[in-house]
């Protein structure tokens, strides 16, 4: 059975190495629940909540076109 979540990015920052040096060629996108109209009703009974994080090469971030704001709908599907 597949869930989806609507989603939208909050944060995008650079990706980060070992230790605190941050790594040019990666990003990390940070996203949440987006709550606009209602959009996660169908998997949570009150306010919605999810945190994503994820680091990818930057060029994935630029060719996409990311930007905060940005709305998806991430699918959860137990199949294998």
């Amino acid at each position: 059975m597949a869930v989806t979540a609507k989603v939208q990015i909050y944060e995008i920052s650079p990706g980060f190495g070992d230790g605190n040096s941050p790594v040019p060629e990666a990003q990390s996108v940070k996203f949440s629940a987006d709550y606009q109209d209602e959009r996660n009703k169908e998997w949570a009974h009150y306010t919605p909540a999810i945190q994503v994080l994820m680091t990818v090469r930057s060029e994935v971030v630029q060719s996409a076109g990311w930007k905060v704001g940005d709305r998806f709908t991430l699918t959860f599907d137990g199949s294998e």
